[in-house]
């Protein structure tokens, strides 16, 4: 068995009354437009039997396809050095009569900033009986299930290293993932660290005569 576009199988022999089975695992292009059929068949089957060629139908079934699960991540809000911020993900099941079971992704935040970790962890049942959020530096989800057409939201405060400068720092979850090997896109937003208030003091004259005001 051999191909990834056009799978081919040759040398195969049968014994009289006998069947085999065997699988293969498709890769669904993240751009497939959901809620469509899509119709495959194979070639007619071939063979010898006693050195004379004969011939078998061919195989063929539909494949439907369902909108994948989705998820977004915003930062609410800026920060500054030394400060905290809150980022909040939101899982999102379109398909009407699928249920999603063990969603997991990860998002790694000191790639987007080092130093920035996330507080107040672990949490359970975030998003269905078993979920778990986890991490400092590197946040982990799992375990989560979304019934047909449900969401769950749920924040995390990030402290700022003293360290951070000013500026935007993208950042990206990695690739969601959930059972019978559905995954989704990354889920991105930037972080804007704005500078620290300033503070300074000067004597409008540098020299003054005694019993002067300054």
């Amino acid at each position: 068995l051999s191909g990834t576009s056009l799978i081919t199988l040759t040398g195969g022999t049968l014994a009289a009354d006998s069947s085999q089975t065997f699988s293969v695992t498709l890769q669904v292009p993240s751009d497939t437009a959901p809620g469509v059929e899509h119709s495959s068949a194979s070639s007619a089957a071939s063979a010898t039997h006693n050195g004379t060629a004969v011939s078998g139908d061919a195989a063929s079934d539909t494949l439907s396809v369902t909108p994948g699960l989705h998820l977004t991540k915003e930062f609410l809000g800026e920060s500054i050095a030394g400060g905290s911020v809150t980022v909040r993900y939101t899982l999102t099941n379109p398909n009407t009569n699928v249920t999603i079971e063990q969603i997991s992704f990860t998002d790694n935040w000191d790639a987007a900033l080092s130093g920035l970790v996330a507080t107040g962890l672990p949490l359970n049942d975030l998003c269905g009986d078993g979920s778990r959020l986890s991490g400092t530096s590197t946040l982990n989800f799992a375990g989560g299930t979304l019934r047909a057409g449900a969401s769950c939201s749920f924040d995390v405060v990030l402290s700022v290293p003293n360290s951070a400068t000013a500026g935007s720092y993208p950042s990206s979850t990695g690739t969601l993932a959930a059972s019978s090997s559905i995954t989704s896109a990354t889920a991105s937003d930037t972080l804007h660290i704005n500078p620290a208030p300033g503070f300074s003091k000067a004597f409008a004259a540098d020299t003054i005569a005694q019993g002067e005001t300054v």
